[in-house]
């Protein structure tokens, strides 16, 4: 699956990506990080994290328009959608948007994408302008414009083509072992664009809503409720069983002591009662990515087999994609529950 980014310059040094297939075209070179002490990667880096973050199998292709002097050019953002239509993507995933008027060259480069079977996913503007081309309506725009009183973290606008997050919503990227979370139209609209490629090949074209639709529905996007894991029994699997700090957090969000490693989890269960497994918390807190991907298999395979047996599966850190949430709701019935993409 080939997915065209259109974004600032990457130098795609983490281990993350090490194993990734990325090209980057660089039309506008410049490194220019987001923030050395919090932050350290360029912008593209963070999109395309976030787009493997659901779908690391994908290819990338990066064309680098934006350099360090930041200057948006909606000329060479639409010869941009052409050439990587040429070079055969399936979805393009854009961050820019240019906030000036509407322009009929501009809808059309993106409605011949679409007539070739490319989908189109763009931010909106952080500051709420209008600006295309997330703003068309044959471009899937990605927002964070709705109350969390829906309790969803995302809804579809079919009317105008267009994905809402919950205010304030927040990406993860445990996966380059980041403890900040990040806001912004862009980090979202990438892992929309992760979750889109998986199931690209089923859901092109006419059935691309329905797909949508279909994820917005499910109980993989509800935002879990904190006060209801505190009403019952909470065991905690964690790398870090002994550490101040995971216990503090394990105890005042979850009114949890039972913090184990993983592979103590299954003889530790042994000596609870099984009604309070029953009607309890499955907490997973693992702040490693390392530490996971070292230890997937075994970790998996307890997460299924405990997971089970309680009413609630938690995951701290989202160890999981969308689409692998999914998958193990439809095969085991387990819906694993976290706060954040």
């Amino acid at each position: 699956m080939k997915i065209g980014v259109i974004d600032t310059d990457a130098q795609l040094n983490h281990d993350f990506f090490k194993d990734k297939k990325i090209e980057v075209r660089r039309i506008r070179p410049g490194i220019k990080i987001i923030s050395e002490e919090n932050y350290p990667f360029t912008h593209a880096e963070y999109v395309c994290a976030a787009i493997l973050a659901e779908n690391p199998l994908a290819e990338i292709i990066l064309y680098n328009i934006i350099g360090n002097e930041n200057q948006k050019n909606g000329i060479l953002m639409a010869d941009s959608i052409n050439a990587l239509v040429d070079e055969g993507v399936g979805i393009i995933n854009i961050s820019l948007g240019i906030e000036e008027l509407y322009s009929d060259y501009f809808y059309k480069i993106c409605e011949e994408a679409k007539s070739k079977g490319v989908l189109l996913v763009a931010a909106h503007s952080n500051e709420n302008y209008v600006a295309y081309p997330a703003s068309f309506d044959n471009v899937i725009g990605v927002d964070n414009n709705f109350g969390k009183e829906v309790n969803k973290f995302f809804r579809y606008d079919t009317k105008n083509n267009n994905i809402s997050f919950a205010f304030d919503s927040m990406v993860s990227y445990y996966q380059l072992n980041q403890k900040y979370l990040m806001g912004g139209n862009s980090f979202l609209a990438a892992r929309i664009t992760g979750m889109l490629s998986v199931y690209y090949e089923e859901i092109r074209n006419s059935t691309v809503l329905e797909y949508i639709k279909k994820v917005e529905k499910n109980r993989v996007n509800s935002i879990p409720d904190f006060v209801d894991y505190k009403n019952n029994y909470v065991i905690c699997m964690s790398n870090r069983p002994k550490d101040l700090l995971q216990r503090r957090f394990a105890k005042e969000c979850f009114l949890c002591s039972d913090i184990v490693v993983f592979n103590e989890v299954e003889s530790f269960l042994h000596t609870k009662s099984k009604i309070s497994l029953e009607n309890g918390t499955f907490l997973i807190d693992i702040d490693n990515y390392g530490y996971y991907t070292n230890n997937k298999k075994e970790l998996d395979r307890i997460i299924i087999n405990t997971g089970i047996l309680f009413r609630k599966i938690y995951t701290r850190y989202p160890i999981y994609s969308i689409e692998e949430r999914m998958s193990l709701q439809k095969e085991y019935g387990l819906l694993i529950e976290q706060p954040y993409l």
